[in-house]
């Protein structure tokens, strides 16, 4: 049963017009997901934004917000060549992190009602697996308790995900994780060299014990 419609559908439409860049598989969760190219994804965005007019600003970052009562009146960015102001009628925060709500003065949330937030994953890939090898949860969790019994440092969950790409031995991996305790640069810079470290703790397990990625 389809379910997504709308701006989804009309990536995925715009995906299948540049050739075979993606297919369609069933997690072992039992989400049906969609396996993509990332760089025909990025294509596919663009193409998208032209057809509408779109004036994309790349490499380019929001820094403050001027603001009038409850409204914002424009934004101050910054680019390589220095800072620039962008106004408009309307704003649409689409940071992922409400920074334009943080800096526009409007309130935030931090979690649920006791601060709890949800934990954030490193993702990473890995190459020559023979995905003909169980690659369930299950699997995942055997392995990883089996290299925590052996001292392998820095696993800090055992249970996890690995997404198997039909027809390749290329596997994406949804294990390293950290919870944040805020935004600044200088938390975000320590949970990402603690993800990177689990990340190879977590490589090192994996080969050593997931039949398959040896």
């Amino acid at each position: 049963v389809k379910v997504v419609a709308g701006v989804g559908d009309q990536v995925l439409q715009e995906l299948q017009k540049l050739g075979n860049t993606m297919n369609y598989i069933v997690s072992a969760a039992g989400n049906k997901n969609v396996n993509f190219k990332p760089e025909y994804l990025k294509c596919a965005l663009d193409n998208l934004m032209d057809a509408e007019g779109v004036d994309c600003l790349m490499h380019a970052a929001l820094i403050g917000a001027k603001t009038e009562g409850n409204r914002i009146l424009s934004l101050q960015c910054v680019d390589d060549e220095g800072a620039f102001t962008v106004t408009a009628g309307c704003f649409v925060d689409c940071t992922g992190d409400a920074n334009l709500v943080r800096l526009s003065g409007a309130r935030t949330i931090w979690g649920d009602e006791e601060g709890n937030v949800q934990a954030a994953t490193l993702t990473f890939r890995l190459s020559g697996v023979d995905t003909s090898k169980p690659m369930t949860p299950n699997a995942v969790e055997k392995a990883v308790l089996q290299a925590k019994q052996e001292g392998i440092p820095y696993l800090t969950r055992e249970k996890g995900f690995i997404q198997v790409v039909e027809d390749s031995d290329i596997v994406t991996v949804l294990l390293p994780s950290v919870i944040p305790k805020g935004l600044d640069a200088r938390e975000l810079t320590q949970l990402e060299k603690d993800g990177r470290r689990q990340v190879l703790s977590y490589v090192k397990a994996l080969k050593k014990y997931m039949p398959g990625m040896e």
